[in-house]
C-alpha cells in the first residue's frame, strides 16, 4: 500500500515538472513563431517541416 502512494507521488511529481516543461517549450515556441513572423511568416518544427503561421494572415488582415 506506501509503495502504490509513493508512486502516485512521484506520478504527480512528474505531470508537475511535466507541465512545468510544456508551458516552457511553449513560451519558446511562441517567440521564435513571432520572430519568424517578422523575417516572413515560414519557421521550421523539430522534425523540420515548413509551417506557414496563420498569425500572418490575420494580421495583414488588420484583425
Amino acid at each position: 500500500m506506501n509503495l502504490h502512494v509513493s508512486i502516485n507521488r512521484n506520478i504527480r511529481k512528474f505531470i508537475l515538472s511535466a507541465n512545468f516543461f510544456l508551458l516552457f517549450f511553449l513560451r519558446l515556441y511562441l517567440i521564435t513563431l513571432n520572430n519568424t513572423y517578422v523575417r516572413g511568416g515560414v519557421f521550421h518544427d523539430m522534425t523540420g517541416n515548413q509551417h506557414i503561421s496563420h498569425f500572418k494572415k490575420t494580421r495583414l488582415m488588420g484583425r
